[in-house]
């Protein structure tokens, strides 16, 4: 039995077949690969969205904590500047040997690297440091010139390598970061960073009738402050919490220069002298914004959030980073 029709030939017959099978065939087979394609871009523009909402949501919390630790030194200066233990060991031991050490030992029991008593006018009084009649005496940061007018406070300030030296020789010593040469960083003729970037405060002293006899000074190192950076890094990457094999980063710059980080050059050497891309530092450094994009961290790129770090002046001296690494999801 014959499918064709009387009188119609059988190869006229299949190539209408194979033309209204094309026709039904080729709507789907355009449609589905650009829809294939739309599908394949839509979705990893909404996932490369997902990853930078969640490093700027990172950002916020490692500001939180930083701000958190801030307070936290000018809470404990404004208690220990208002105690009666202070007051005491200030009225009987200024002349001797004894008011140092009891302050050393609180220094200790505060977590500070410094700890000082200044006069009304800014200068050190603790006696071991104003040898040879010479005098150590502060910037007129607002921090302190707000304690000399009454009320305590902190700030972020970049303190000189001349004071650092006065203070302790050992925090002079620690903020030298030898500088190295960085793929994407600004042009720079500097070789070395000697400058410290200190979260410090201040908080006035009062006698009994409350005239104000002196200042209390202390504060926190952060060039080389791995603790303190490892720490945050935990508040924002606890174990568990990235996917896919990507691991979390922190960071703080003085300028943009690492001056603290877990970020590695090698396996157990971490990128302390290191600098931002320029791109980053135009944005953050030059123009005062907030970085919530990738970003090329020393030699792999990162899902990054940078903000800016601002004195008691208002001036933008350094940065805060959070980041975690970009190449797992992209694999993915």
């Amino acid at each position: 039995m014959s499918d064709t029709e009387p009188g119609e030939p059988a190869p006229r017959r299949r190539s209408i077949r194979r033309r209204l099978l094309l026709l039904a065939l080729l709507p789907p087979g355009l449609v589905l690969p650009l829809l294939t394609v739309l599908l394949m871009q839509w979705g990893s523009a909404y996932v490369d969205r997902l990853l930078i909402a969640k490093a700027a949501s990172d950002l916020i919390v490692a500001n939180s904590y930083f701000e958190r630790v801030s307070s936290g030194i000018g809470s404990s200066l404004e208690s220990l500047a208002a105690s009666t233990r202070l007051a005491r060991h200030y009225a009987g031991g200024r002349n001797s040997g004894h008011l140092p050490l009891w302050l050393d030992n609180e220094r200790e029991r505060l977590h500070l690297d410094f700890l000082l008593i200044l006069s009304p006018d800014g200068c050190v009084l603790t006696p071991q440091l104003a040898p040879a009649g010479r005098k150590t005496c502060f910037p007129d940061w607002p921090v302190i010139e707000g304690a000399r007018a009454g009320d305590g406070g902190s700030a972020v300030d970049v303190f000189p390598a001349e004071l650092l030296r006065a203070i302790d020789p050992r925090l002079a010593a620690r903020a030298h970061t030898t500088l190295i040469p960085t793929r994407n960083a600004a042009p720079d003729s500097r070789q070395v960073e000697e400058r410290g970037l200190v979260v410090h405060a201040a908080a006035p002293m009062f006698d009994a009738d409350g005239h104000i006899v002196a200042v209390l000074a202390g504060g926190v190192l952060l060039n080389g402050n791995l603790p303190f950076v490892d720490r945050l890094n935990e508040i924002v990457y606890p174990d568990g919490t990235l996917p896919l094999g990507s691991s979390g980063t922190a960071t703080l710059f003085l300028g943009d220069v690492r001056i603290a980080t877990n970020v590695r050059l090698f396996e157990d050497k971490r990128a302390i002298g290191t600098r931002v891309s320029q791109a980053v530092r135009d944005a953050v450094l030059g123009q005062g914004q907030t970085w919530h994009n990738r970003a090329f961290v020393v030699s792999d790129w990162y899902l990054s959030g940078y903000r800016p770090l601002l004195d008691s002046r208002g001036e933008r001296v350094g940065m805060l980073y959070v980041g975690f690494l970009e190449a797992p999801f992209r694999s993915a």
